[in-house]
């Protein structure tokens, strides 16, 4: 069984899709055979990634319970399965169905291409879809801004969590909080820094600090670590994907933060 996580956050634009993607491209670049779903209506990681399908595939197994339809990216070992606005109706239909919370994890049980890693891009929004993330995730990331705002809105994300580890899914839990569009010579940040470290002891990953290569991505229809591989921002991201890496694989460190290749995960 893969590693299914969900990068979550009730707020838009604290970095979930710049993690997702540049994560999942990580990850994938270093042997992992990796899948992101694209569970935003607004289908921002299937844009970033030129995505030829635009969520109906993802509805439709969703719906008919059957086997997932996922593409291959340009980038080797990553595959996605898109997202957009059928997803948007998807949340109407579905979301008053009996067991509606556990239709994406029962749909990647049928789906199993041997994946080592899942990542669920969220929505900005506690909904049906995020729901359904959570309960099939076997962690979650929480990435925020670095504002103490961002800190307000965290609470309210962590209380759902546990509302679904508690009801729906006691095998996941929070694996770590991401501070994204880091200054770290900014008082106030390093003020929130320390919130974090004292809300979340153990579980604040590598910062990712205000980086123009990491806005720039997108744009040009690559992750971070094809777009700029010597840039801040690649390196902050390596340095998140080698962070979680030890918390997934029995505290082994299979991704070097300078890109060097990493040994791929047993028994998991």
């Amino acid at each position: 069984m893969p590693q299914i996580i969900a990068i979550a956050n009730h707020k838009g634009g604290v970095g979930k899709t710049a993690t997702a993607v540049n994560l999942a491209a990580i990850f994938a670049d270093k042997g992992y055979r990796t899948l992101l779903v694209d569970l935003d209506p607004q289908g921002n990681s299937s844009a970033w990634l030129n995505a030829t399908e635009n969520g109906a595939a993802l509805v439709e197994a969703l719906a008919n319970e059957t086997s997932l339809e996922v593409e291959q990216t340009p980038f080797s070992g990553l595959q996605l399965a898109a997202g957009g606005l059928p997803l948007a109706a998807a949340q109407k239909s579905l979301g008053h169905e009996v067991g509606a919370e556990l239709l994406l994890g029962e749909m990647l049980q049928r789906s199993q291409k041997q994946w080592d890693l899942v990542f669920l891009d969220c929505p900005p929004s506690l909904g049906f879809l995020t729901i359904n993330a959570l309960a099939a995730s076997t962690g979650v990331l929480l990435p925020l801004e670095a504002h103490p705002l961002g800190l307000r809105g965290l609470s309210d994300s962590r209380k759902v969590v546990h509302a679904v580890q508690k009801r729906l899914n006691p095998g996941t839990s929070i694996i770590g909080v991401v501070p994204c569009r880091v200054h770290p010579r900014r008082a106030l940040h390093r003020e929130v820094m320390l919130a974090l470290e004292d809300a979340f002891p153990d579980q604040v990953t590598p910062s990712i600090r205000e980086n123009v290569a990491v806005a720039e991505a997108p744009a040009h229809g690559l992750p971070i670590n094809l777009y700029s591989p010597r840039s801040n921002g690649c390196l902050d991201y390596r340095k998140v994907a080698n962070w979680l890496a030890k918390r997934l694989f029995l505290g082994e460190s299979h991704v070097n933060p300078q890109g060097q290749n990493a040994q791929k995960p047993t028994g998991k």
